[in-house]
């Protein structure tokens, strides 16, 4: 399925120097129902997934800018603000809004959806944190307010899991009692985790590795891989939400410049392909085998997307998107408490402080960083960046982008490249 890039259908707003294009923040899939977050024009758009087909525009209240959307199995919608920390909710064309007391602050904000015990919010900071919330009426005006009523340590997912990782050992730990680790040559210490959910023994996890980012299926059972795929490296706004799991499919919001993809995974690489095709990476062939595919219509459009050549505005647009990315500064990320060899470590001179936002992806030596990549990174407690050129190569624990990786990364490259590196497969017009 997929909706143009326009006032019709969904628009990118932000402009140089202020933000990264901002669009569809958010989707959710249940059943035949695909809900988009279309932010620019305050609304939420539900869509037809066997058809293709606009089935309701529903607005948004006025003032409101959200951040996190997710439905629940009865087609109820929420809806988090987390500038305001308010809370929306939308059923059978009835808004609700409440918010919590000012007093109460949930940031800094990674996540938002709902599970069987309702709505929740994932905080990063020292730890990821999950707060589980619920509306209640008070007052003689019977107003409705937010509360906070459970605090758990981890990421909680839309399948109720509560979920965390140990990236210096490659593993992860699903409600405490299923300890999953990756294989050496899916991840690294470097790789960043996002949990999906389950399909029975079947987990569904996003990796992003040095290759890009992939949706990985892995049997809890026997530690297998059983499937990857990789999402294309075409994205002109990064969501907050980009994948979810339903009835046993795994949907793609992919925000293209032209156009909005909601795709649907039908086809997975081996592990035996994987490892060939980052063999044939590296030796500057492209052999990928396995592709996220889309319907007819999103066939036919998404080949100009994945063409090897690139665009000066394609260009252009990824290089300003890191240069307007908007990201928290936790105590971590600022004091460099997770720097593999501190000596090797120098803080960026416009990092000044911490528990605040900043705008731009910070100069890191070494590194490439993706933009989801830098941002689960951040979330984890990297340090923001790396001016030290001193050290041999990536020191471990930090984020960001060097000179030829931000090329790299805005020529829309699987793997990094040096300077040479870059000369010897460019050409000049």
């Amino acid at each position: 399925m997929n909706i143009p890039v326009s006032e019709e259908g969904i628009e990118y707003t932000g402009m140089a120097g202020y933000g990264s294009h901002e669009g569809p923040n958010a989707f959710d899939v249940k059943g035949d129902k695909v809900y988009i977050l279309d932010n620019v024009h305050h609304r939420v758009l539900v869509y037809s997934r066997s058809k293709g087909d606009l089935i309701e525009k529903i607005n948004i209240p006025e003032g409101q800018w959200i951040h996190g959307m997710a439905v629940d199995k009865n087609g109820k919608i929420y809806l988090f603000n987390a500038g305001l920390n308010t809370l929306i909710t939308i059923n059978n064309g009835t808004i609700e809004i409440a918010s919590l007391n000012k007093e109460i602050r949930l940031e800094p904000f990674a996540y938002f959806g709902v599970s069987e015990k309702g709505p929740f919010v994932v905080l990063v900071g020292g730890k990821m944190k999950t707060c589980f919330l619920e509306k209640r009426q008070s007052g003689k005006d019977r107003e409705n307010n937010l509360y906070v009523t459970e605090e758990k340590e981890g990421n909680m997912s839309s399948d109720g899991s509560i979920w965390r990782t140990n990236v210096s050992n490659q593993k992860a730990y699903i409600n405490t009692l299923e300890d999953t680790e990756f294989p050496r040559w899916l991840v690294d210490k470097y790789s960043a985790y996002y949990y999906i959910g389950k399909n029975g023994f079947v987990q569904f996890w996003k990796i992003t590795n040095d290759y890009g980012e992939w949706i990985v299926k892995l049997n809890s059972k026997t530690q297998n891989i059983e499937g990857l795929v990789k999402i294309p490296d075409v994205k002109y706004s990064w969501p907050q939400k980009d994948v979810v799991l339903d009835n046993g499919n795994i949907f793609v919001l992919l925000p293209c410049e032209k156009r909005v993809y909601v795709l649907m995974v039908d086809s997975w690489m081996t592990s035996e392909q994987y490892i060939e095709y980052t063999k044939s990476l590296e030796s500057g062939e492209n052999a990928i085998s396995s592709k996220i595919e889309t319907e007819q219509s999103a066939e036919k459009a998404l080949p100009a997307a994945l063409a090897s050549s690139i665009t000066r505005d394609q260009i252009i647009s990824t290089a300003q998107q890191y240069n307007n990315y908007k990201w928290y500064c936790s105590k971590q990320n600022y004091d460099g408490s997770k720097v593999a060899n501190p000596s090797l470590w120098e803080r960026p001179s416009f990092i000044t402080s911490y528990n605040t936002y900043y705008y731009q992806v910070p100069y890191c030596w070494g590194g490439w960083d993706s933009l989801s990549g830098f941002d689960t990174k951040i979330k984890d407690g990297y340090a923001a960046g790396n001016v030290c050129t001193n050290a041999p190569g990536y020191v471990g624990g930090t984020a960001g982008v060097y000179c030829s990786g931000f090329v790299s990364r805005c020529w829309g490259l699987s793997q990094k490249y040096n300077t040479t590196g870059l000369m010897n497969i460019s050409t000049k017009n």
